[in-house]
């Protein structure tokens, strides 16, 4: 991957989300990290920019795409509309 992939990680503040993100970072991916809790996933981001070395992120924080379906629909959008490389990640 490369500067022009993007690629969406839900679960992204801990477990195989954070770890997904942080080596998919590594490969240079712009990473849009997805969480349900803010404080959590601030803190997430900071680990994941520091062990990647990569600072091309966005997030998507609060999103609940179990209990909101409506998220998940405001993901897949996102994602048709970027002329990129794409991939989402569902965890």
């Amino acid at each position: 991957m490369d500067h022009s992939s993007i690629v969406v990680i839900t679960g992204a503040n801990s477990g195989r989300g954070k770890a997904i993100a942080i080596e998919l970072a590594k490969t240079g991916a712009v990473i849009v990290m997805v969480w349900r809790s803010k404080e959590r996933g601030e803190v997430a981001l900071q680990d994941v920019r520091n062990l990647s070395g990569n600072k091309i992120m966005q997030v998507l924080s609060c999103l609940d795409i179990i209990k909101q379906p409506m998220d998940m629909n405001f993901i897949l959008a996102c994602l048709c509309t970027i002329k990129a490389s794409q991939c989402l990640i569902y965890i």
